[in-house]
């Protein structure tokens, strides 16, 4: 009889078990633009005058940005870090902001796992 918890060498999952449905994170298929890079901004420079906010020499000089195509899906192989980091952001959120009777708790980190039986 298995008691504990077994290392991920050890485990062995078939494909009757239910974990054969859930497919792994970045397992899926991108789509055509997933990763490419795409610049917005404003070429109009004769408008652009005096300084920003930094103190940047703004006359003459175009404003741009670089921004990054992302679907923000877990499946993607290029993108599911974007989905991670946003799944993380949510988490973070959730709790700072739990609160119990009343009361701010700090949070642990505790694993749970089923018995190997069930």
């Amino acid at each position: 009889m298995l008691k504990g918890i077994l290392p991920i060498s050890q485990s062995s999952f078939s494909e009757g078990s239910f974990l054969a449905d859930f497919p792994l994170v970045g397992s899926g298929e991108g789509y055509s633009n997933c990763g490419s890079y795409f610049t917005v901004g404003c070429l109009n420079v004769e408008e652009h005058v005096g300084s920003n906010l930094d103190g940047v020499d703004m006359e003459g000089k175009a404003y741009l940005e670089k921004h990054k195509n992302s679907c923000h899906r877990p499946l993607c192989p290029i993108c599911w870090g974007d989905w991670a980091n946003h799944e993380k952001d949510k988490a973070t959120e959730r709790l700072r902001v739990f609160v119990l009777k009343g009361r701010s708790l700090k949070p642990i980190h505790a694993i749970v796992s089923v018995p190997y039986v069930d």
